[in-house]
């Protein structure tokens, strides 16, 4: 009679762990494991990597046991216990010296790692957490890269941005590149990206390589262009006044020269930020030439010379004049002869002059 009780007891025992189990993983919401990608080192041992999905808008705590482990054993693998919302990626690393392949059973689901998955995406990209990115200017046309190494990355890819994409412009298996090429005065942004041990699958090679955009970046601006397209115009303003007038690209300041009739240069303004001035008190009849020098930290660029010619000058008044008569009809002039003047207008006085 007691055996038969402690059998009824024992059954009904089991029967309520039972149900409680059941109510256990009918009640517990459901987290998705996610195999997000192996990763091949270079000592010949791999890593694999499992993410989660708990698609639920509260945090979801699931303990390490039956609904929460690897399989082969150990069950405890260094998975979470506790799963936030949301997708979250590489959360459990489990590195193998020799082939296998691992399952995770979470809630009542299950995502298993191989060394040898069936997609190419699911090759991992050596990380790029160890990587510091620098960019040097080195001048117009030249920009230096160099970085930190990445542990298992067989070589190197270095990217340009352009907008939102990004074009591949060197591969090295180096620490260090030269982009040559560049365009004076434009910034450039650049990227470095690792690339893995070369895998075949399905008769295709390929290496896993991390993506530019979350890669290590850096931005760097070539040096300013030269001065260019540099402008220069004089035009007189009535009989003393030169108005002056130029521009450049890419110029910091400009220096004013004259010349005069053909002499020396003369500095009229110096490391001036202003497009303009008015050269005035002129001589008459003289020639005036002016250049610009359109200067920034990288050189000096001269404009083409522009010149006037100020109005002829007024012949001086004649101060010897000297009346003679001659007869009863004639009377003779003369007087000295005056520099720069190419006629002589006689007139005479009888009230008016005429």
């Amino acid at each position: 009679m007691y055996k038969r009780r402690l059998s009824f007891s024992l059954i009904i025992l089991i029967i309520l762990l039972f149900s409680s189990m059941l109510t256990q993983a009918q009640t517990t919401p459901s987290v998705s494991p996610v195999f997000e990608c192996v990763l091949y080192r270079a000592d010949g041992t791999y890593t694999l990597y499992f993410g989660y999905n708990n698609n639920n808008s509260v945090s979801v705590t699931v303990p390490i046991g039956t609904s929460n482990r690897f399989n082969p054993a150990p069950q405890d693998r260094g998975q979470p216990t506790e799963f936030l919302p949301g997708r979250h990626r590489n959360v459990v690393a489990i590195n193998l010296t020799t082939p296998q392949t691992m399952v995770w059973a979470l809630t009542n689901r299950s995502g298993t790692g191989s060394v040898n998955p069936p997609n190419q995406s699911q090759y991992c990209a050596p990380s790029t957490s160890t990587i510091t990115l620098n960019a040097q200017t080195m001048s117009q046309t030249q920009i230096d890269l160099a970085w930190t190494a990445a542990a298992d990355t067989v070589s190197y890819n270095l990217y340009q941005q352009t907008g939102s994409t990004w074009t591949r412009i060197g591969s090295t298996s180096d620490l260090s590149f030269q982009h040559i090429t560049a365009t004076c005065s434009t910034s450039y942004t650049y990227a470095v990206t690792t690339v893995g041990i070369p895998r075949t699958l399905n008769g295709v090679t390929f290496q896993p390589e991390s993506n530019p955009a979350t890669s290590p970046q850096a931005t760097a601006t070539t040096h300013v262009c030269n001065p260019a397209d540099v402008t220069l115009s004089a035009i007189l303003n009535g009989a003393s006044q030169v108005d002056l007038a130029w521009g450049a690209t890419y110029a910091d300041v400009y220096d004013l020269e004259v010349q005069v009739n053909g002499g020396d240069w003369t500095l009229l303004l110096d490391n001036t930020t202003t497009t303009a001035y008015q050269h005035t008190d002129r001589a008459c009849g003289t020639q005036y030439s002016y250049r610009i020098s359109a200067i920034n930290s990288q050189t000096t660029t001269l404009s083409a010379p522009a010149s006037v010619n100020t109005a002829i000058c007024a012949p001086a008044a004649i101060s010897d004049l000297t009346a003679t008569p001659n007869g009863q009809t004639e009377i003779d002039l003369s007087w000295t002869a005056v520099n720069g003047a190419e006629s002589y207008r006689i007139e005479t006085f009888n009230g008016t002059w005429n």
